[in-house]
């Protein structure tokens, strides 16, 4: 059975990157869908839920990091979450990883080997 993924991120370049790296990893992806922002995906996932969401996570966007992250797991608890930023507010990223139960955080660029352990962690805990 593929692993339902979603991936969230403003660039559709680095949406179309992540999208490449997980098909072409060990494990039967299925990308259910994508999205530019966090309130586009809680409208778009709310007929489809993930068991992974990529969060890339903007400061600049229309609703705050946590309220994004709140409102997606609020479709579904047991979705997995791993945050993806270029951000170098480092304190932020740790903290909600550490509060929020959040599975993990990956930076970018995004590297194949990198991921596929994260994502390995990810599912041996899913």
């Amino acid at each position: 059975m593929a692993i339902k993924v979603f991936i969230v991120d403003e660039s559709v370049h680095q949406r179309d990157i992540l999208k490449r790296l997980l098909l072409a990893g060990d494990y039967e992806i299925e990308i259910i869908g994508e999205a530019a922002t966090g309130v586009n995906a809680m409208l778009l996932i709310e007929d489809n839920i993930p068991d992974i969401i990529f969060l890339e996570l903007n400061k600049y966007s229309q609703m705050r990091p946590l309220d994004v992250i709140r409102g997606l797991l609020s479709f579904d608890p047991n979705i997995r979450m791993i945050i993806c930023s270029s951000s170098r507010d480092r304190d932020l990223l740790v903290e909600l990883h550490e509060k929020h139960s959040l599975d993990d955080i990956i930076e970018k660029p995004f590297e194949h080997d990198k991921l596929m352990k994260v994502l390995r962690d990810v599912i041996r805990y899913t």
